[in-house]
């Protein structure tokens, strides 16, 4: 018989998963989020990629996310915005500030790297 701690885990494996973060961003900087990030490590042991991303910009920069760290899969986000985009395959990513004197500070700028799972209908 299954614990409640084990039904539980059966059941958050199969909504998927979030995580996200806050980076503060020196005008022109970039931070990576490589797939041995403490964040990232787990999901995918578990889910083995993220498929989707969703961005809040409150800053004034404009900011550039590099999926895989490759510059063909660069996604953009102005600022002022929130934007997501599914359909994706990544395993790690980096976020770039595109400005040259404008700094993002901690809680302007929220990625959360998503992986989730088709809806039972969608499958059928």
């Amino acid at each position: 018989m299954n614990s409640p701690l084990e039904v539980v885990r059966a059941r958050s494996l199969r909504g998927g998963v979030k995580r996200s973060f806050t980076p503060a961003l020196a005008a022109g900087a970039m931070v990576q989020y490589t797939r041995d990030h403490e964040k990232i490590r787990g999901v995918l042991q578990d889910y083995h990629e993220f498929n989707a991303i969703y961005v809040i910009n409150n800053s004034d920069a404009l900011v550039a996310v590099d999926l895989d760290f490759c510059p063909e899969k660069r996604q953009y986000y102005p600022a002022h915005t929130m934007l997501g985009d599914d359909q994706l395959q990544y395993l790690e990513f980096q976020v770039v500030n595109l400005e040259s004197a404008t700094a993002v500070t901690e809680g302007q700028l929220i990625v959360t790297a998503i992986n989730e799972r088709p809806l039972a209908r969608e499958v059928r």
